[in-house]
């Protein structure tokens, strides 16, 4: 059956409260918090976005310590461009990303971008893990040709140049990376709907207040959207929303519920359209994965 037909036949339910994420740590145990405070919500909003120039898409990432607020906390941890959540790059298949790389002389180690999910090659100045960009050298540049028939959805960017990667993707490293247009395919009526970008990364900090250099799972860590410290998102009721969801952070796993067992309706994982949508009412996000679902807006309150 149809997508229209499918959420014709459901009561789909939102001036509505994204929450405080539930997180599994080791053992897999999620648990859903909020916490209500005095101060205002942040009010939630997508990454920037870096969209294509006629056929190309054209970027720059500078890699360098900088002082970021997380959680209302200054950390000086190292990142792209100085922004704890960098640019979303958005393609089509058929187009091609241009990525400028510049480490900076500041930089604590070499560096390398890795298109993390996406069909393309990986030699050359490709999606290549074997470039080094050492601190201060000249900058690299990335030529990526999407092919015509690369799957459509959300993916993501990161170092990949061992043994550092757990530590500088937990320290902020990391962005997303859209291709194509995933509902293109459910008719017309779905391209209008409003688009959330929600990417999930946390960061763990010592006793200083600063970054651990290479945490382990376990334990507290602030837990971001967008780099957003418990964002609220607007939605009215009986309004269909399209969320991207993913978890770029380096380690933790999440687990995504709302209260009152409104659910999300999955129509593609990990950058690939399914044959059919998939109702639930808790998302398991392990690192590196990525959901994009429907959500329905229940009645007005907060959730």
């Amino acid at each position: 059956s149809s997508a229209s037909g499918f959420f014709g036949r459901i009561a789909l339910s939102p001036r509505i409260r994204f929450l405080a994420l539930g997180v599994l740590v080791a053992a897999f145990v999620a648990l859903l918090v909020q916490v209500e405070g005095s101060a205002p919500p942040v009010p939630f909003s997508n990454p920037p976005i870096i969209e294509r120039a006629g056929s190309v898409i054209h970027a720059t990432l500078t890699v360098a310590p900088a002082d970021v607020t997380v959680a209302g906390k200054i950390v000086k941890t190292t990142v792209y461009n100085g922004l704890y959540m960098p640019p979303v790059l958005k393609v089509q298949p058929g187009e091609t990303i241009k990525l400028r790389l510049i480490n900076g002389r500041k930089s604590p180690a070499p560096t390398n971008v890795h298109y993390h999910g996406l069909g393309v090659s990986p030699k050359g100045h490709g999606d290549n893990v074997f470039i080094e960009v050492d601190p201060g050298d000249p900058p690299f540049n990335y030529h990526i040709p999407i092919p015509d028939d690369h799957p459509q959805g959300l993916f993501w960017y990161h170092p990949h140049f061992h043994p550092g990667v757990n530590a500088a993707i937990a320290g902020g490293l990391s962005g997303g990376l859209i291709i194509g247009n995933i509902l293109a395919p459910l008719g017309d009526e779905y391209q209008k709907l409003t688009e959330r970008i929600v990417l999930l990364k946390d960061l763990k900090l010592d006793e200083n207040g600063q970054p651990v250099p290479d945490p382990d799972p376990a334990g507290p860590t602030i837990r971001t959207i967008n780099g957003l410290f418990q964002p609220q998102i607007e939605i009215a009721p009986g309004e269909l929303q399209f969320w991207r969801i993913g978890n770029i952070g380096a380690n933790i796993y999440y687990k995504l519920r709302f209260e009152d067992k409104i659910p999300f309706y999955i129509i593609g994982i990990d950058g690939n359209l399914q044959n059919q949508i998939i109702e639930t009412r808790e998302l398991l996000i392990p690192p590196a994965s990525r959901f994009e679902v429907f959500v329905r807006g229940p009645k007005k309150g907060k959730y």
